[in-house]
């Protein structure tokens, strides 16, 4: 057996061991900072951290049980301890797999991108017992989250529960890592901190109401995975590369990025998304960008990555513009 596979058989029993729940009918959330502030999540309110000493295991380096008073509802958080170079969609095929040859309705599964994040994810059901495990990467390995209830109306908040999900960018010298292993000096962490706080409250405060969905298809392996993102136009200008480009936000899952127009064989369209608003910074800060440099370089992906890249009316589907470029920008320091 594979270590792999072992993880995944270990990971599924902690699962069937949680499963059971009791009714709840409403429940409030409330976000929680975890695993020394790199996590982020909703909880609900009434669930308490589980105060027993949980049986150590080879699988987890950090594993956190979340529970109501009865002690039948779960919210369980793992972070493997294994580092892992496997991709999302893998692992999510993995566990569809797995849920399927134990008799586990599967109700919906797939990949998206979640507050910057390539999150996968399941939904199904045990015996009317509801479940939404997602999972996605922290400091290279695989950290996932099992909320598991009885009553659909509980249930309700799960989606909520994964879209609040995010993995907290930390500025400090200590948390940037560096590809040339040199030692990031305090003045760019400071002024990346600065701008990014800067920059993202400027972004929100300008958005419009006009707003463009972006379709296309991203290929792995044999598979191909197909996203879809609603973008806010915003009122911010700026000059980059020789074009005026314009700033837009994916509100719902925390992505910034930025556009320009061009006219080749037609009207087209350039867009970039950029993993944080400290990518932006760097971008479009010259202060930022000075200090930081060479730590931080910009790291842009393959254009041939993004296929099928259209933008769409929102809410309407039709077609706006076709054959447009797209390309996804993140630095070597974060």
């Amino acid at each position: 057996m594979t270590y792999t596979n072992k993880l995944f058989r270990i990971s599924i029993t902690v699962f069937l061991a949680i499963i059971f729940t009791s009714f709840t009918t409403s429940i409030d959330l409330e976000t929680k900072s975890l695993i020394n502030d790199k996590v982020e999540l909703k909880i609900p309110s009434n669930f308490k951290l589980n105060s027993k000493k949980l049986e150590q295991n080879s699988t987890f380096e950090v594993y956190l049980q979340f529970k109501d008073s009865p002690g039948l509802n779960n919210l369980t958080i793992g972070l493997w301890n294994k580092k892992t170079q496997r991709s999302i969609d893998s692992y999510k095929s993995a566990y569809v797999k797995t849920y399927k040859d134990k008799f586990i309705d599967i109700d919906d599964d797939g990949v998206s991108v979640i507050n910057g994040n390539k999150i996968g994810y399941i939904k199904g059901n045990l015996d009317k017992v509801y479940f939404l495990k997602f999972f996605t990467y922290l400091d290279e390995k695989i950290l996932e989250v099992t909320f598991t209830c009885k009553s659909k109306d509980l249930f309700q908040s799960a989606y909520e529960i994964m879209h609040s999900l995010k993995l907290k960018p930390n500025l400090s010298k200590k948390s940037l890592k560096n590809t040339n292993s040199s030692t990031l000096s305090n003045d760019c962490a400071v002024i990346l901190s600065k701008a990014t706080n800067s920059l993202e409250k400027q972004v929100k405060e300008a958005l419009l109401k006009h707003t463009f969905d972006l379709n296309y298809s991203v290929k792995n392996g044999k598979n191909t995975g197909w996203y879809r993102q609603t973008f806010y136009v915003t009122n911010l200008v700026f000059k980059h590369a020789g074009h005026d480009v314009r700033i837009i936000y994916d509100k719902k899952n925390n992505i910034p990025g930025y556009y320009y127009e061009y006219n080749i064989r037609g009207r087209r369209r350039s867009i970039t998304q950029v993993d944080s608003f400290s990518v932006l910074a760097i971008i479009i800060n010259d202060n930022a960008r000075s200090k930081c440099y060479p730590e931080c370089r910009q790291i842009i992906s393959a254009l041939d990555k993004f296929n099928n890249v259209t933008v769409r009316e929102t809410k309407t589907n039709r077609v706006i513009l076709d054959k447009n470029t797209m390309s996804h920008i993140s630095l070597s320091c974060l």
